[in-house]
């Protein structure tokens, strides 16, 4: 696509706010961007748009969108125009479409592969984060594209799952792709764009705020054929995204939670709508196999997944290197989100105190010594692993974890792993 062409687009993006249903208007009347910038200005004072809309719409200045276009290739910035063939063909069909998306990374086939968003709470439990990994991780192995937001908690896990499954992974941003939010995925970013790719409908320099968010969820839910909520409150994002789905005919997926807990409010309640639960990788998929014989092998889900110890990242702090992006000195210009909010990432949350459990009493020596190690752990554990970190032979080990599993002790998951029930 020659650079006369992308530039109509970015002037339209500029013209637009995102998430505005000016888009769908302008689309459906005029086609495509050069078009619209064509179009005389009495064209758009027939049309139901803002007065501020139609004053940008007339003004056909693109010394902005020049700037823009210099800047995101000087930066190996990807420029995904709506009539662009590797655009997403599913955002074509939602409402408030994207009209133009900032893309740095390897593109993934939109159009084929399948791609299933993964969202939940930013505070998750044990369990919300052991689900988050182990089901995104099975899903990156057998070909999906994980999609989710890069916040802190289930994104974050997630989108870290598929990368360690060495599959693709998207992560839609709130903010521009030059920025970083929050701060402590700074590195988690970097990698992103390097084996897989980091998209928004902001322009570069844009900051995040409380209304971007809500904004970028729909673009989260529409590049995806599901939508799989892990954990969340009945007001969290991830409602807002399960919402969008539905609306945009999405497959939506659920986690189901203990009841009572308040992160597993939100979730629930989606189950008891019709939300399809999911306990394994094997639940989600099997809705989409048939349709993606040649992009989706559940057989490549390995039975004993490697061990690796989910920690909590870096919180902001003296460091020697950068913590955050921030757009060079010469990046385009970004409007202030809208409401003066100020972004979430200016104040400090302190990590939640992680509580032990008390085994029950009715338990044995090695029964309470194989609670107490799979409380310890921050991930199910197959037997292999309690006999390595107990001292105990298989047999011993088996025996207890049936003892405690008929007691509802412990659950067994598929693989040969278990977790605290």
């Amino acid at each position: 696509m020659n650079a006369s062409h992308v530039l109509y687009w970015i002037w339209l993006s500029l013209c637009l706010s995102p998430g505005s249903k000016s888009s769908d208007i302008l689309l459906e009347r005029f086609g495509g961007a050069k078009e619209i910038f064509e179009a005389p200005d009495g064209a758009y004072d027939a049309l139901d748009l803002t007065e501020e809309t139609k004053a940008r719409l007339k003004n056909k200045d693109s010394a902005e969108a020049k700037k823009i276009y210099y800047y995101c290739k000087d930066r190996g910035v990807t420029l995904l125009a709506f009539d662009d063939d590797r655009f997403p063909a599913r955002l074509r069909t939602i409402d408030r479409k994207p009209v133009l998306l900032y893309c740095k990374g390897t593109l993934p086939d939109f159009n084929r592969d399948l791609f299933i968003a993964a969202v939940g709470t930013r505070r998750m439990t044990s369990y919300g984060k052991r689900s988050a990994y182990e089901i995104a991780f099975d899903l990156a192995c057998a070909g999906a594209v994980i999609v989710s937001g890069l916040a802190r908690g289930v994104d974050a896990v997630c989108h870290r799952a598929s990368l360690d499954a060495h599959g693709k992974t998207v992560a839609v941003l709130g903010c521009g792709v030059d920025v970083t939010y929050p701060k402590e995925n700074f590195e988690l970013q970097n990698e992103i764009e390097r084996k897989g790719v980091v998209i928004s409908e902001f322009r570069p320099g844009t900051r995040p705020g409380k209304t971007t968010f809500p904004i970028r969820n729909r673009i989260i839910s529409g590049l995806s054929q599901g939508t799989f909520v892990v954990e969340g409150d009945k007001h969290s994002g991830a409602m807002i995204t399960a919402r969008l789905a539905r609306q945009q005919g999405r497959a939506l997926f659920s986690l189901p939670g203990m009841v009572g807990e308040l992160n597993s409010e939100g979730t629930n309640d989606l189950l008891r709508e019709g939300a399809i639960p999911v306990t394994c990788a094997f639940d989600l998929l099997e809705e989409f196999t048939p349709l993606y014989p040649d992009r989706v092998f559940p057989e490549r889900i390995p039975v004993f997944r490697p061990k690796v110890i989910l920690t909590d990242p870096p919180r902001p702090g003296r460091r020697s290197g950068p913590s955050a992006r921030v757009p060079d000195k010469d990046a385009p210009a970004a409007q202030a989100p809208s409401g003066g909010e100020t972004p979430a990432d200016q104040t400090r949350e302190e990590p939640l105190p992680r509580l032990k459990r008390t085994p029950p009493p009715s338990l044995n020596a090695q029964e309470r010594t194989l609670f107490e190690t799979l409380d310890g752990a921050d991930q199910p554990l197959s037997s292999d692993e309690l006999c390595e970190l107990t001292g105990m032979n298989a047999g011993e080990v088996m025996t207890a974890m049936t003892m405690m599993e008929i007691a509802g002790v412990v659950l067994s998951l598929p693989g040969g792993r278990f977790l605290l029930n």
